[in-house]
């Protein structure tokens, strides 16, 4: 099975009606952290403060700049050099297809599961920046893994396995 087969089934499982209807809550704790980074990084200068305090809590000053440098680096490369617009959540709201897809990037390369890990930064960004994002994801999941943050493989995991895994 070629890496973008993988992906593809990936996608088809975590199609757009299921993600609509995925919440937070159906998330494991590690998960809902790089959701709660993302959501607030995108929400601009208005919550750095509360952003940069609420790493600092779980990284350390010296790994949340780390931490912070690489996911600026994913987002930048996902806005610059997607394939597509990337669609995020607003706080409150149910997960997007695309955060999903940022969530089994960051699982994929803990887990080293480089099929799919390869696949989704095929489908994510056009190929002059997938090293570019490849990199950016390893630096930042390193990170989160360093401090005890291990998102779960959810690949052929259903709704009903979604509060069950961790």
């Amino acid at each position: 099975m070629s890496a973008l087969e993988l992906v593809a089934g990936c996608v088809e499982r975590n199609d757009e009606h299921r993600a609509s209807r995925l919440h937070l809550a159906d998330l494991v704790h590690e998960e809902q952290f790089v959701l709660w980074v993302q959501r607030n990084w995108l929400n601009g200068t208005s919550r750095w403060a509360r952003l940069w305090a609420g790493i600092c809590g779980y990284l350390g000053e010296t790994d949340s700049t780390e931490a912070m440098r690489a996911f600026g680096d994913i987002m930048l490369c996902l806005k610059y050099n997607g394939r597509r617009p990337f669609s995020p959540g607003a706080p409150g709201c149910p997960v997007t297809p695309d955060e999903l897809a940022l969530l089994t990037l960051v699982a994929a390369d803990q887990h080293k599961d480089l099929p799919l890990s390869d696949g989704l930064v095929d489908w994510l960004v056009r190929p002059a920046s997938q090293s570019v994002l490849s990199i950016s994801v390893r630096r930042f999941a390193l990170v989160l893994q360093n401090h005890g943050l291990v998102l779960p493989s959810r690949v052929g995991s259903t709704q009903a396995d979604l509060g069950s895994v961790g």
